[in-house]
């Protein structure tokens, strides 16, 4: 069974605060149970040595990590290493607007139908029309186009700006995610040539990655200067 527990730990950082939700927190991983904790107020976090709020989550986060260690010990390493091999999935889903037709309407079943109750039951008479039915491959399109411009962001992000990446979020994460995206534009892309493109971009994720975080190293080491043309000087006539 999976559990959510809600609570204020970071919020207010004492003894008694957390105490009175992490014991739910070990009381149910005892159990057996997946359990979850979660906290996001939206307010600001109290310090015990101002005695005041303030704004800098680093205390409360730090004394709720502690916390738990102490408290539930373990607690969370199977999400941390859940987070560090992630199997990631993209989808999308269109929606449409049905126009008013003359030919779509609802009306009490024409040959009596009731329900179990003695009620009448309705009868749907409906058909796409031709804005429907053109509506569906734009959709088609628009998803390849959002998966294909959301893959090249990850492939930049992952790529040329790595190392400014690599100390904030999971490099691998991301590049398992733009590899999905491109493939999944692929499916949808009604160009067989281009389809083939991006599934082949997809397919070596990893070798265009790697790709740009070079040509990143190599343009901050060799540290390329654009420099002007000096403007020719003077020559004090008019044309």
């Amino acid at each position: 069974m999976r559990v959510v527990v809600t609570g204020l730990v970071a919020t207010y950082p004492v003894g008694g605060v957390a105490w009175d939700y992490l014991q739910y927190v070990e009381g149910f991983r005892r159990l057996g149970c997946d359990v979850f904790y979660v906290e996001d107020t939206g307010q600001w976090f109290y310090d015990p040595d101002a005695r005041t709020f303030v704004t800098d989550a680093t205390r409360g986060a730090r004394y709720l990590a502690d916390a738990l260690q102490t408290i539930a010990p373990g607690f969370g390493d199977a999400y941390k290493q859940m987070v560090m091999n992630p199997i990631t999935s993209v989808g999308l889903v269109g929606f449409g607007e049905t126009l008013p037709r003359f030919e779509n309407f609802v009306e009490l079943d024409p040959a009596g139908t009731v329900d179990a109750y003695g009620i009448p039951v309705l009868k749907i008479t409906m058909a796409w029309g031709e804005n429907e039915q053109k509506m569906i491959p734009d959709m088609a399109v628009s998803a390849s186009e959002m998966m294909e411009t959301a893959g090249a962001q990850c492939l930049m992000l992952t790529g040329f700006f790595e190392d400014q990446m690599r100390g904030r979020h999971n490099i691998r994460w991301y590049a398992d995610l733009g590899a999905t995206f491109f493939r999944r534009a692929a499916a949808e892309d009604h160009s067989p040539r281009r389809a083939q493109l991006l599934d082949s971009i997809g397919r070596r994720f990893e070798f265009w990655r790697q790709s740009q975080a070079r040509l990143s190293h190599e343009l901050r080491d060799l540290r390329y200067v654009l420099t002007t043309q000096p403007e020719p000087p003077a020559t004090g006539k008019l044309h």
